[in-house]
């Protein structure tokens, strides 16, 4: 197979890696194998075997070869992957559609703007919204954009019925490089009880979210609360490197513990 230019290489990877496991294997072909499949240089191969195992999607180890972590590939939803409601509802099986409730210019507090890095006073966009899973109210998501990051000025309400990572790039030129994330799981109030339409006393996992970019800029702030019922997450705790790749510990008869010398 010779890819050609513009196909994805990562798709055809994974769609590599699917069909092991669909036969019950978990070893990957060896680099060259896989490069010489595909048509391409290992050394291209080598910058989506990389993001895989960051992901914990395989596991390269010396001697051992490149495995696939079949539990880890079919989890349809991780907390530690940044993505769109829209994606983050299709991976739980459901079609998604946004309601955007409010869009209003404001100016932000002490506590804001600490969290953009910007001015007290700054003018920020604030948009409010439901995304829904086949009709019914999932996310509720409440977002700040500072005015400073627009380069185009002419949208409306419908123009964030699309994805924020879409919205950033075609308005503001920007794409989110990272994210980070407070979780905390709270209790429905009236106000979400109303907006989500659960009911009183239902359990929600609200995320506050600093979107970015490559360059270290902040561009978005949200409040994000979560149906347990309609979204759940997965999260992937990998072990420490020093733990899993220098140390073996083997279990002796008398049940005590001995570090194998000869793997450090």
């Amino acid at each position: 197979m010779k890819i050609t230019s513009g196909e994805n290489i990562g798709k055809l990877l994974m769609a590599e890696i699917r069909e092991i496991t669909e036969n019950q294997e978990r070893q990957l072909p060896s680099e060259a194998d896989i490069a010489k499949k595909f048509g391409i240089s290992r050394t291209q191969l080598r910058d989506y075997m990389a993001e895989l195992e960051n992901e914990f999607i395989i596991t390269r180890q010396r001697g051992r070869g490149t495995r696939v972590n079949r539990h880890v590939l079919d989890i349809p939803l991780r907390m530690d992957f940044s993505q769109s409601f829209h994606d983050r509802i299709r991976a739980m099986g459901h079609e998604p559609e946004v309601d955007v409730l409010e869009m209003e210019m404001c100016v932000v507090d002490e506590f804001l703007a600490t969290k953009l890095s910007i001015g007290v006073g700054t003018p920020v966009l604030m948009v409010a919204g439901v995304a829904k899973a086949d009709g019914k109210p999932a996310i509720y998501c409440k977002s700040y954009f500072p005015y400073q990051i627009f380069k185009r000025m002419d949208f409306t309400r419908d123009s964030f019925r699309i994805p924020f990572f879409d919205f950033l790039q075609i308005y503001c030129n920007l794409q989110p490089d990272y994210d980070l994330s407070e979780v905390t799981p709270i209790v429905a109030d009236k106000e979400l009880i109303g907006i989500l339409g659960v009911e009183e006393g239902c359990p929600l996992l609200k995320m506050e979210v600093v979107s970015y970019t490559i360059d270290e800029l902040p561009i978005l702030w949200s409040q994000e609360y979560y149906v347990p019922e309609m979204i759940q997450f997965t999260l992937v705790r990998k072990a420490p490197n020093d733990f899993t790749n220098q140390r073996r510990l083997t279990i002796q008869p008398d049940c005590s513990y001995e570090h194998d010398e000869t793997h450090h």
